[in-house]
């Protein structure tokens, strides 16, 4: 089993006190569950207190291109995949993930190279669900259903998916 964590909410955001709590929660639940730090890859803007392991800066190519195609994909049945963080939707109106950069991300100006799009994830899932692995997909923000409507697993394969907010909600 893997784990991939990825918290995108700038330090400097007046949530990042509770992000960082909801982080280290994720984190220690997959410790509890028998997941090893070898087994979690941790993505977030600082490191987190708490927690020793190193923390990889949020980058959506390096998510797409080398977390899931590769180091997921790595002698293991089943992904789970936590994201925290805001969504909004690009130019073409298509849901997208924002990764905020040291000045915080105004959701209504996410600059492409920091946006995540549906359709980018849901073809790096869909590659690394080639095997025979399961994934789960938590996503905690807002507008979460929007997100991960469109994150359909290839046929016969199993994506669980779970969203803390429907369609035009906050998780406030």
């Amino acid at each position: 089993s893997k784990a991939v964590i990825l918290g995108a909410i700038s330090p400097s955001d007046e949530r990042w006190p509770a992000a960082e709590n909801l982080l280290k929660t994720a984190y220690h639940t997959l410790s509890s569950r028998g997941y090893s730090d070898d087994e979690i890859y941790l993505m977030s803007p600082v490191g987190i207190s708490e927690i020793s392991k190193d923390t990889m800066l949020p980058n959506s190519d390096t998510l797409t291109d080398y977390v899931l195609k590769t180091w997921a994909a790595a002698d293991t049945r089943d992904v789970v995949l936590y994201l925290l963080g805001d969504s909004s939707k690009n130019a073409d109106g298509e849901p997208v993930f924002c990764i905020p950069d040291e000045s915080g991300t105004d959701l209504n100006k996410c600059p492409e190279n920091l946006q995540l799009s549906a359709s980018d994830l849901d073809s790096s899932l869909d590659a690394l669900q080639t095997g025979n692995i399961t994934v789960t997909v938590i996503y905690e923000g807002n507008n979460t259903a929007t997100f991960l409507r469109q994150l359909i697993p290839p046929d016969g394969k199993k994506r669980i998916l779970i969203g803390s907010t429907s369609e035009n909600q906050s998780p406030d």
